[in-house]
């Protein structure tokens, strides 16, 4: 009975094929050896089957989210250029005593750079902000004053940085609580710094013109809630977003 037991294993399979009345002899060949790269020791046929990856802010990334995340970058590096330029026009063309149009175009900057924030994270963000602060500072001294040229860019770089700080503090709460509260406060720094640098020491009265600008930013920042949430669908955090990469 401890015959069957003491048989090899192949000779058990023989056997069994061989009294169910059908002989089946398979003759197993044996399997190559697994090819190497010398490198990195893995196996040649894994790191040619698999996607090529690439790392980008601490995290692993395939080639097709690569240039997705630069393809983004690219964006939002022209719209920023695009609102900051337009404001540092329009900031010189008064609705009224207490208003410039370029209160009602520099929100816009905000809404670029949160939006980029959430999709691809500080790190990113803060890229588009410097990308964004070098193109708009050589259009605005082309199409400005180039002293409100100088004051945008340091006013625009301070204030987007702690928009980008704010926000990224904040992402994990409510969804309007990220947005709104960043870009109220840099809101605030913005119009301080850009009216006491552009128009200190003139007779501009930039007082009462930063203090209409503030607050109808306040109004715009309210509004700017409504394309935030409608793009929130298109702009999912992406690979690390959530870091806070330098």
């Amino acid at each position: 009975m401890f015959h069957g037991l003491l048989e090899k294993p192949s000779q058990r399979a023989r056997h069994a094929t061989e009294t169910g009345g059908v002989r089946l002899i398979a003759h197993s060949q044996p399997e190559p050896p697994h090819r190497t790269d010398c490198w990195t020791s893995r196996p040649v046929s894994a790191m040619t089957s698999a996607a090529p990856e690439r790392s980008i802010d601490g995290s692993t990334v395939t080639q097709t989210n690569l240039e997705q995340h630069w393809r983004g970058m690219a964006l939002g590096v022209v719209a920023m250029t695009v609102f900051v330029t337009a404001s540092n026009f329009l900031v010189e063309i008064h609705i009224n005593p207490w208003l410039t149009y370029g209160a009602l175009t520099y929100p816009g900057a905000f809404l670029v750079t949160d939006l980029t924030n959430r999709a691809l994270g500080p790190a990113a963000a803060r890229r588009v902000v410097y990308a964004g602060f070098a193109l708009a500072v050589v259009l605005s001294l082309l199409l400005a004053n180039p002293r409100i040229a100088l004051a945008s860019g340091a006013a625009f770089l301070a204030a987007q940085l702690l928009d980008i700080g704010i926000f990224s503090r904040l992402r994990d709460k409510v969804w309007w609580a990220a947005p709104f509260a960043s870009s109220t406060l840099a809101s605030a720094l913005d119009t301080a710094l850009f009216f006491s640098l552009a128009f200190a020491f003139t007779e501009v009265e930039w007082m009462r013109l930063a203090v209409g600008d503030f607050l109808v930013k306040m109004g715009i920042a309210l509004f700017m809630l409504i394309p935030f949430r409608a793009l929130m669908a298109y702009t999912r955090p992406a690979f690390g977003s959530h870091q806070a990469a330098a």
